[in-house]
């Protein structure tokens, strides 16, 4: 989701977009904008939400707290733009903004070309890495060059342009920051589908490259986001747990049925911890779940929680049904 039309994230390996307006063309929305955009992104099965959005405060809206709950809950990434406020007393001042904010979303700062923190970009204890967002708008060497069209080549621009060539312009933010953490995330998922959403933001933070101690700090989070550090993480936690449990759930969140594809045996709880629904491990390594308990009584919509045990190990994940 964005804030204009100037931005797309980053990502390959079989990814797909999921393009949601939640604002007019200039950029404005309301709360109520928000949360319908992520209800609607989330109830669609996207894995993946980028939020290069923010509110003028760290503290949440209920409704929009609600939302990022509900989404987060049901296994979804939250990425979002820490806000471009820094040094402004009682807004920006060593706080990232809403929903960055929160510790259900994966909270992402803009740096220059070296790594250090823009001075506009918003910061603190809940800010997890920073990745290229530009950091001042008078040199173009320090800002991101963008998707947004800013003019159509004619007679009268550069000799260099044929006419009808796109000029594209450039730009600086948080918002310009956020996508390309997003795509990685996407090419993490991409490569190991069952990854859950606390799993790629552990990837996020212990694979980006230290900008300055050792370490979190409060200016840069964990560091510089290293996509292919991220991504070679996988391969060898693989080498190293070559037994780990899989499990994937498609789609989620899911309305008649979705197929769970797992290592082991299956349990469902709901969101009380009532054992609801198992099966045993088949050598297919694939089960058919209908939405319906061991009675075969229609479930109601919620959250609930899979399990896949064998042996000692077990690994859970939220699926939602929706009705």
């Amino acid at each position: 989701m964005d804030n204009a039309t100037m931005f797309a994230g980053v990502a390959g390996g079989g990814c797909k977009i999921l393009p949601v307006r939640i604002g007019n063309p200039e950029g404005s929305m309301t709360i109520s904008d928000i949360v319908a955009g992520i209800e609607f992104a989330t109830i669609s099965g996207a894995h993946v939400i980028s939020m290069s959005l923010g509110g003028m405060s760290s503290e949440p809206e209920p409704a929009e707290s609600t939302m990022i709950d509900f989404a987060w809950s049901a296994g979804v990434v939250l990425v979002a733009a820490s806000g471009n406020m820094a040094g402004i007393p009682f807004i920006g001042n060593d706080t990232c903004a809403y929903p960055a904010s929160s510790h259900q979303t994966i909270a992402v700062g803009s740096c220059d070309i070296s790594g250090n923190r823009a001075s506009f970009s918003q910061h603190g204890s809940m800010l997890d890495v920073v990745a290229p967002g530009g950091a001042s708008e008078t040199s173009i060497t320090e800002t991101i060059w963008s998707t947004w069209v800013a003019s159509v080549a004619d007679a009268n621009d550069d000799p260099s342009l044929d006419p009808g060539d796109h000029i594209y312009n450039h730009a600086e933010g948080t918002s310009m920051a956020c996508p390309q953490v997003t795509g990685i995330c996407g090419l993490l998922l991409s490569e190991d589908p069952t990854l859950g959403n606390e799993e790629i933001r552990d990837i996020i933070n212990s694979t980006a490259d230290d900008v300055m101690d050792p370490g979190f700090d409060l200016e840069t989070g964990y560091g510089l986001v290293n996509a292919y550090n991220a991504l070679r993480s996988l391969s060898i936690c693989e080498k190293r747990n070559p037994n780990i449990l899989k499990l994937d759930i498609r789609p989620n969140p899911f309305n008649a049925s979705c197929t769970i594809t797992a290592d082991g045996d299956i349990e469902i709880f709901d969101i009380s911890g009532r054992l609801v629904r198992e099966f045993e491990e088949t050598t297919a390594n694939s089960v058919f779940w209908d939405g319906k308990d061991e009675a075969g009584k229609e479930l109601p919509s919620g959250i609930y929680l899979i399990r896949v045990s064998s042996g000692e190990r077990a690994v859970d994940r939220p699926v939602t049904l929706l009705k």
